[in-house]
């Protein structure tokens, strides 16, 4: 989820210009990254190994929790609790299926402010939004994942996966028939352009700074080579 909370602060950063606004945060700033304290939260968050200050790329070779709930903290004191959920569902895809063509897909879940579990407790409250930064407070798929960091490595479009490349019927005089056809230019161009290329190009490089040396995920990509 990190790397999903990177590029919703670099959204929240493409809004606000638009409105005439100073950006959200500066990949290159920063960041102080000692106070662990956040509000509506009993315990402090905790990384790994402290850090005074961390940029955008460290904080993510880090894998610092501290680094991602500040800049949440940011974007939901700028845009509110809905702004930042509606990234997440609309951007991402998270919260909702991916209608892959598998039976009893479950869409997981995304909090949402204002509404009540069963239990009648709010799914969303004042830490909520700290929680999802790292990846807690939230239920999803396999797929719905892949299909969140396909984004990355699509350039930035929100693409629907699939299964099935093409279905072909062939008659008994060898003519063949296309049932269904998932390679078409026309269902290719209808996938939504969600973030914009240069944000996309600075988040492959903060991804890859958790793979060198120092890097979160070092060892675990180590076995991939």
């Amino acid at each position: 989820m990190k790397a999903i909370t990177l590029a919703v602060a670099l959204k929240a950063n493409h809004e606000l210009k638009k409105m005439g606004k100073a950006p959200l945060f500066d990949p290159d700033e920063k960041m102080d990254t000692s106070n662990p304290h956040f509000k509506g939260r009993r315990k402090p968050l905790k990384d790994t190994h402290f850090h005074h200050f961390m940029n955008m790329n460290m904080a993510f070779q880090k894998s610092s929790n501290i680094y991602m709930a500040r800049l949440i903290e940011r974007t939901v004191d700028t845009f509110g609790d809905d702004w930042y959920r509606a990234v997440l569902h609309d951007t991402f895809g998270l919260g909702q299926k991916t209608n892959i063509e598998l039976p009893a897909e479950s869409r997981g879940l995304l909090p949402t402010p204002g509404k009540k579990h069963p239990n009648g407790a709010l799914e969303w409250s004042a830490p909520t939004p700290f929680s999802l930064a790292m990846g807690h407070n939230i239920q999803t798929n396999s797929i719905q994942m892949v299909r969140a960091y396909a984004v990355f490595a699509n350039g930035g479009y929100l693409v629907n996966p699939t299964l099935i490349r093409k279905i072909v019927k062939t008659d008994q005089e060898g003519h063949q028939t296309i049932l269904v056809d998932n390679t078409t230019a026309e269902r290719i161009e209808s996938f939504p352009k969600v973030l914009e290329t240069e944000d996309v190009k600075l988040l492959v490089k903060a991804l890859k700074y958790a793979t060198k040396p120092g890097g979160s995920a070092r060892g675990q990509c180590a076995r991939f080579y």
